[in-house]
């Protein structure tokens, strides 16, 4: 039952991610900002925390609708990388041979979002089957410095993953 959940809110996540992001291509718009925090480390950071907190109180419905709308935040921020990494490159390139903007989409964009989010939906669905396991699994009363901590050090990984170099080293040093 926990794998068959953890499918179906990722793939809802997964198609809903990709037709936003297909939308903000086609009309030329950005993604917020806040999305670049949602790497791989911030939503692992985010997860934990949320299926604590879904396991520890009683809101599980609330946590969920967190749960979902946090995968669908990695999702848009993984495509989003995607698109930056070819669109950049490859689009003056490609429309210039005479494709519309929806063909160059559908022909060849959306072909890297798809590979580079198939590689998103595992690592998501893998986690949220582990962290949903792991949490019911538990009969015992988890302190929260356990899980804050490392939600706390991945949620920084995340930021300094988003943040420019320099930036660091001036913390740093």
């Amino acid at each position: 039952m926990f794998f068959l959940r953890s499918i179906f809110i990722n793939a809802i996540s997964f198609i809903i991610a990709f037709l936003s992001i297909k939308n903000l291509i086609l009309k030329n718009r950005e993604l917020f900002n806040f999305i670049d925090y949602f790497n791989i480390y911030g939503a692992s950071s985010f997860l934990l925390l949320c299926f604590y907190l879904k396991y520890l109180s009683n809101s599980i419905y609330f946590m969920e609708i967190i749960i979902f709308i946090i995968i669908t935040f990695y999702y848009l921020r993984s495509f989003n990388t995607a698109t930056q990494k070819y669109h950049e490159r490859f689009k003056i390139t490609i429309l210039s041979l005479g494709n519309s903007k929806k063909s160059y989409f559908s022909n060849f964009l959306s072909k890297k979002i798809l590979s580079r989010g198939f590689e998103a939906y595992l690592f998501a669905l893998s986690l949220h089957y582990f962290l949903d396991k792991l949490f019911y699994s538990l009969y015992v009363y988890v302190h929260p410095l356990i899980i804050v901590i490392p939600a706390v050090i991945l949620f920084l990984t995340a930021l300094a993953k988003t943040s420019k170099v320099n930036k660091i080293y001036k913390i740093l040093k």
